[in-house]
């Protein structure tokens, strides 16, 4: 599925990529020439509907991202960035992109989260602290563990300190993206 729309998006994420993991910042100027581009290329090709599929996978991309950038879970550029991407790519491969998107972050989110406590030196603790709220909610079962302890998640301060930085969330777009340009995707309709 390589056309000149793709070639762009993956030019385009990797720009995004390198920027937000330098500054954490996406750049306007990328995201709305990119969303320009994806209108004008919905033209090229079949003219009103090419805009009208453009301008869908935009609001898509828009709408799968609002709530996360709301609840502060997400930077503007990040949703900017998606916006972009489904005005190029359509609806159905935004929708696929923000899954995989969804699940490279989350993979990526342990990965921050095991490298700082490798690095503060608490992994093992946490580990056991884990295993063993793990092997009492297995044994007393989840409505007894509830009432016999004070915290539902325990964890430690290095753990708690690692899971509330913030790492920059156009990587995941990538991944998820290359993922839908690359493997393709199953059609939803």
């Amino acid at each position: 599925m390589f056309n000149p729309a793709s070639v762009l998006v993956l030019l385009g994420v990797a720009i995004a990529t390198v920027s937000d993991w330098k500054n954490r910042r996406i750049p306007n100027k990328l995201t709305v020439s990119m969303l320009i581009f994806g209108f004008c290329f919905g033209i090229a090709q079949n003219g009103f509907p090419g805009l009208l599929h453009a301008l869908t996978g935009a609001v898509v991309g828009l709408a799968i991202f609002l709530l996360p950038f709301g609840m502060g879970w997400l930077g503007g550029g990040d949703v900017k960035l998606f916006m972009s991407i489904g005005a190029l790519l359509g609806t159905q491969a935004v929708i696929w992109a923000a899954l995989y998107s969804a699940v490279a972050g989350g993979v990526l989110a342990l990965c921050l989260v095991v490298v700082r406590l490798v690095q503060c030196g608490q992994l093992r603790n946490q580990v056991r602290l884990s295993l063993t709220t793990m092997r009492l909610w297995v044994v007393d079962g989840p409505w007894r563990f509830r009432r016999r302890t004070t915290t539902q998640h325990p964890v430690l301060p290095a753990t708690r300190t690692a899971l509330r930085e913030k790492f920059p969330y156009a990587l995941a777009i990538g991944i998820g993206t290359c993922m839908v340009i690359w493997q393709g995707y199953p059609a939803l309709w």
